[in-house]
């Protein structure tokens, strides 16, 4: 990645956006932040090992921010990581929607553990638990809404894209199915030997 700009172009505009969504969720409240989404993207678009590396900085440029609270760091870490773990175990494709109910549990543990550590009161640890989990659903929703324009501003194509094309209802292999129905029929053992591989 660091020989190829355009990614490394990508790589910081990700983490700048990353940066961006934790300044707004500041705001309201460090525990709605869905800064997962970063983590997320980087991991689908470059690589997982690059993702856990910034989801690291990421999360202590956050507590630059906030002057190092440590509960919202361990919110950020922990989520950024399990999101990228939940993103690299799925070996055919994989489905954001699940990652980010993942990525909810995760939070929720985190802030509910961080909570009672920091004795928190329990109607205010509540309210965070609830928005920690509807921070996981929120980075899986800009996630999958944020991943066609990367990949198509940077001319880069993953698994989604793949698993896309692969449709039978794509109007190309339709065509061939009409047209040169052996040559679909040769297409299809192809891709399930190689699917098996």
């Amino acid at each position: 990645v660091y020989h190829d700009n355009n990614k490394m172009i990508l790589l910081w505009l990700i983490i700048l956006f990353s940066l961006i969504i934790a300044k707004i969720g500041h705001y309201y409240d460090y525990f709605i932040t869905p800064i997962s989404a970063g983590a997320l993207l980087i991991a689908i678009l470059l690589t997982p090992r690059i993702a856990l590396m910034a989801s690291i900085v990421v999360a202590f440029m956050v507590g630059l921010g906030i002057e190092y609270y440590i509960r919202a760091i361990a919110f950020v870490l922990f989520g950024s990581l399990i999101g990228v773990y939940t993103v690299i175990k799925k070996s055919h494709g994989y489905s954001l929607l699940r990652t980010g109910l993942i990525i909810a549990i995760a939070n929720v543990i985190v802030i509910a553990s961080t909570g009672f550590i920091a004795q928190t009161s329990t109607n205010e640890l509540l309210i965070q638990i609830l928005l920690g989990g509807l921070s996981g659903v929120f980075s899986a929703v800009i996630t999958t809404g944020t991943l066609p324009y990367f990949e198509h501003s940077f001319k880069i194509t993953t698994p989604i894209t793949l698993m896309d094309l692969g449709q039978s209802n794509q109007p190309l292999l339709q065509r061939l199915l009409l047209e040169a129905p052996g040559t679909y029929q040769h297409s299809v053992i192809i891709d399930k030997l190689a699917a098996a591989a």
